[in-house]
């Protein structure tokens, strides 16, 4: 894969292998605790693909029925990865450089997030269909350590669902 970023010419052409083999392997374990109205869950997952990235993903979640019709959810997820075989903070020559990139995202990085979901549902007319409403709140830290241009990020994230079943 070749390019140059924006077309730019003082910028550097970015080459990486064509093919990425992912092999991903998770784990997910749910179940009650503390009584009827709380469960608890945790999931692990490993990943490695042919650009010998490795990945580790780390999440825990926690729910409490508020009520039998709303439940509010708080998460926790961390996640690691090493860096591309081929990535370097900077390139000062590029002879017997077979790939260059400047993508942050196959350098080494990490991200810790931790999240709010409130559920509400209520069912609508004859039989079993429902209305669910929902809202999210999340905050998740990036930080790439060997990512010049910026090493930390922090995003947040707002959402909310509508949903009907029937």
């Amino acid at each position: 894969m070749r390019g140059t970023r924006s077309g730019d010419p003082r910028t550097v052409d970015f080459a990486s292998p064509h093919a990425k083999s992912p092999k991903p392997l998770t784990f997910r374990c749910d179940g009650p605790a503390l009584g009827a109205t709380w469960s608890t869950g945790a999931a692990y997952r490993y990943y490695s693909d042919s650009w010998k990235i490795k990945s580790h993903t780390g999440s825990v979640d926690m729910s409490v029925a508020v009520t039998s019709d709303s439940l509010i959810s708080l998460s926790y997820r961390g996640y690691t990865q090493n860096a591309a075989f081929f990535y370097l903070p900077s390139y000062d020559t590029l002879e017997g450089s077979r790939y260059v990139t400047h993508d942050r995202e196959l350098s080494r990085m990490n991200s810790h997030q931790l999240g709010l979901r409130g559920e509400y549902v209520s069912t609508v007319g004859v039989g079993s269909s429902a209305l669910t409403l929902g809202a999210l709140v999340a905050e998740t830290r990036y930080h790439y350590p060997d990512f010049l241009a910026l090493d930390r990020v922090w995003a947040s994230e707002f959402g909310l669902t509508l949903g009907l079943s029937y």
